[in-house]
């Protein structure tokens, strides 16, 4: 960036005993140049390849444990299920409510029927 700076000087008068010519204005320009330097800082440098690619393959490392593990709870999950789904499927066919529905109303029936009765039998 530039900024032009103008000087303007008046000269002054010098007393004498001799008349002088009267003074003149003189106007003197001057530009200056301004520089402004900017220092930046360095750039980063870049990670090497060496030490990148063996954090990543760490990482792939410890995620394939990972996995691996999970798998192996999955696997012993599905054969507890295995385990519970055959008692499951055992009373699931019994039809539990079913049955507790069937005796409910062999129950109610004798009873309204012992109670209809009732007046028959005091006869």
């Amino acid at each position: 960036m530039t900024t032009p700076i103008i000087d303007i000087t008046v000269s002054q008068p010098v007393p004498t005993a001799v008349q002088a010519p009267l003074p003149t204005l003189t106007a003197t320009a001057t530009a200056t140049t301004t520089t402004i330097t900017t220092t930046l800082p360095p750039i980063p440098p870049q990670p090497q390849q060496g030490s990148s690619d063996s954090i990543l393959i760490q990482r792939i490392i410890e995620l394939e444990q990972h996995m691996a593990d999970m798998v192996e709870a999955n696997q012993a999950l599905e054969e507890r299920l295995d385990k519970q789904g055959s008692r499951f499927y055992k009373l699931k066919n019994l039809n539990i409510p079913y049955q507790v529905s069937k005796a409910v109303d062999e129950i109610v029936t004798d009873v309204v029927d012992w109670d209809i009765q009732a007046p028959l039998r005091d006869r």
